[in-house]
């Protein structure tokens, strides 16, 4: 008779942890996305949200090794893995406000903004505004999600380290 070892809880886990996760990457981009259409002091929101976020992943991080490894080991791997995927899940929902903000918020901001730059840069910002126009929605949205990945890398080696027990 084989030993079979149990299914890691990690992907069952990150989709409950992901999701609220997620919910508290949408707030700060629909925070940040108000600020600029409407009331500029939802700006405030949007910079709690950029600390909170690595606040959160952390103790979720910490939760999962607490619930599921009960003191024993909890390799760096593990933290690591947990905290890059919650920030990809997140990242998936956070999609839907950032959506709105590229395809809404940027070009209006853009027009608005272009008599203060043609006074600043002259004929440079006509150029700028040019290549700034070009850039398509996905385009936005595949950096803003590419940085929330690269952020989760980060967080996931500090968060993977501090968490890891032998």
């Amino acid at each position: 008779m084989t030993n079979s070892t149990p299914p890691s809880p990690l992907f069952a886990t990150v989709a409950r942890a992901g999701l609220p996760f997620g919910l508290v990457l949408a707030l700060t981009s629909t925070a940040r996305l108000l600020s600029a259409l409407t009331f500029p002091p939802l700006i405030l929101i949007y910079y709690v949200g950029v600390i909170v976020i690595p606040i959160v992943a952390y103790r979720s991080a910490r939760f999962y090794r607490d619930s599921h490894f009960y003191g024993g080991p909890f390799r760096f791997a593990q933290g690591f893995s947990y905290t890059v995927l919650i920030h990809t899940l997140g990242g998936i929902v956070a999609l839907l406000p950032q959506y709105f903000y590229f395809k809404l918020v940027i070009p209006s901001l853009l027009d608005r903004a272009q008599p203060i730059f043609r006074q600043v840069w002259g004929s440079r910002a006509s150029e700028l505004f040019t290549e700034l126009q070009g850039i398509t929605t996905f385009e936005w949205l595949w950096t803003d999600y590419s940085l929330t990945l690269v952020l989760g890398i980060v967080w996931g080696i500090i968060v993977g380290l501090a968490l890891r027990r032998h």
